[in-house]
């Protein structure tokens, strides 16, 4: 494996006052190919945030459950998950950001670590 891209997903529930900090942050990592923020029926400001950074950055999907309800935190990941593009998946929450190099010793960890052939199971 050559490279490390990673698709982050970020679940919003109400979160108008923090949502765009986290998409920022998570944006301003290297080794993030896309970030894909789920509507989980918010209903505050955060929906419109949401729209304008996928208009304008290409690297942010912008998705929501097919009836626009609230589904709860781990629902949004999974629909994020189903719509990640990139092998490996991290999770970010709406309130919260990525300090610089969040990526730095994960790569570096996926990228040395031997490659363990499955073993052979006869039942």
């Amino acid at each position: 494996m050559s490279e490390f891209l990673v698709s982050v997903v970020i679940p919003v529930y109400n979160a108008e006052k923090f949502v765009e900090r986290a998409i920022k942050s998570a944006l301003a990592q290297a080794e993030v190919a896309e970030v894909i923020v789920v509507d989980d029926g918010f209903g505050d400001g955060a929906f419109d945030i949401c729209a304008h950074m996928a208009a304008i950055e290409p690297k942010v999907k912008h998705i929501w459950h097919e009836n626009r309800a609230n589904h709860g935190a781990g629902a949004a990941r999974n629909l994020g998950i189903l719509h990640a593009s990139y092998p490996y998946i991290a999770f970010l929450d709406a309130d919260d950001y990525y300090l610089p190099n969040r990526f730095k010793h994960t790569k570096a960890t996926f990228l040395n670590a031997p490659v363990i052939p499955p073993k052979n199971s006869h039942i």
